[in-house]
């Protein structure tokens, strides 16, 4: 029993925890991504996310994490991870918020849980069970109580909608692929080298938005919102992520997307002062029971297999004699 409690307990401290943080951070992102395009080309924003984010985690690498390079057999295994989970994941997100509502970037970026399970189900890392398709249609439910199907405008925002269903679809394939790196290297060298060949992958892109601040510089004061973008929503929230991948399957990993949209109120509530709603508290009832009920789907199945069997749950009653 004491074995199973720690277990729980190092499950909660290593996965779990680390996952709810990078929902947080993500859920801030979008808010504090629309500020920072009213200065900053979004190419820009990509280039100090992912040029930035190499040079931190490259320097707390050599300082605390070094534990050698990587083979040269797994550089295109690499190129993939960055490719998916950095370059085109975070161009094609911040293209699409740059282009489409708040509440139609929560509503698609929480697909990727869908995209996440088929994915791993196909290359049979996992497979599906009709708990998690319940924990999955319960948070989804969530989400759309929260920002109602009226809110979902799909016409003028339709390239901005088509960009970020793509970077959720590449971000799910990262998820997955992610897993055959982290049972060889341990966690930071691998999001270290993904950053460094995301980083080697964009400068095409960001090249003269780069050049273009450079011959017209922006205030100091103006700066601090890709600053936090750069720490809180880039750093932090894809080192817990990896964290939590190398302890759990990629489909629970992303499952706790779902996570984002009710935080997304939260912030909203403390930064914009908006009000909680009776919608907002059913929303986080949902949200919050799919990611319980994926978080615990060995226990559930274990317990509806043990009803399945158990005759005194199942036996009829006897006709009593008139």
């Amino acid at each position: 029993m004491q074995h199973s409690d720690k277990n729980n307990n190092s499950q909660w401290l290593n996965v779990y925890l680390p996952l709810i943080a990078v929902q947080l951070l993500f859920a801030a992102l979008p808010s504090f991504s629309k500020i920072a395009f009213r200065t900053f080309n979004p190419k820009l924003i990509l280039s100090i996310r992912i040029g930035g984010g190499a040079l931190i985690f490259y320097i707390l690498y050599r300082l605390f994490f070094y534990s050698g390079t990587i083979q040269r057999k797994h550089y295109l295994n690499f190129f993939m991870l960055a490719f998916t989970g950095v370059c085109m994941n975070q161009f094609l997100f911040l293209e699409g918020v740059a282009r489409t509502t708040s509440i139609n970037a929560i509503i698609i970026v929480a697909t990727i849980p869908i995209h996440t399970l088929i994915l791993s189900t196909l290359l049979k890392q996992d497979r599906i069970t009709p708990v998690k398709i319940a924990a999955i249609a319960v948070a989804f439910a969530g989400v759309f109580v929260i920002v109602g199907l009226e809110n979902l405008n799909l016409g003028g925002y339709f390239s901005g909608n088509i960009l970020l269903v793509l970077s959720a679809m590449i971000y799910s394939f990262y998820l997955v692929y992610s897993k055959t790196m982290l049972k060889i290297y341990k966690p930071f060298t691998v999001i270290t080298y993904v950053f460094i060949f995301g980083f080697l992958e964009t400068i095409p892109i960001t090249l003269l938005p780069v050049f273009d601040i450079v011959n017209n510089p922006v205030p100091f004061a103006l700066w601090w919102s890709p600053a936090v973008i750069l720490i809180f929503g880039t750093v932090l929230p894809y080192f817990f992520n990896i964290i939590a991948l190398k302890g759990e399957k990629s489909s629970v990993v992303a499952a706790f997307i779902y996570l984002q949209p009710l935080f997304g109120i939260i912030i909203s509530m403390i930064l914009l002062g908006e009000r909680l709603e009776t919608k907002n508290i059913v929303a986080a009832a949902l949200i919050l029971g799919g990611v319980t009920i994926l978080s615990r789907e060995h226990k559930i199945t274990q317990w509806l297999k043990n009803g399945a069997k158990n005759p005194i749950l199942h036996a009829r009653p006897k006709k009593t004699k008139q």
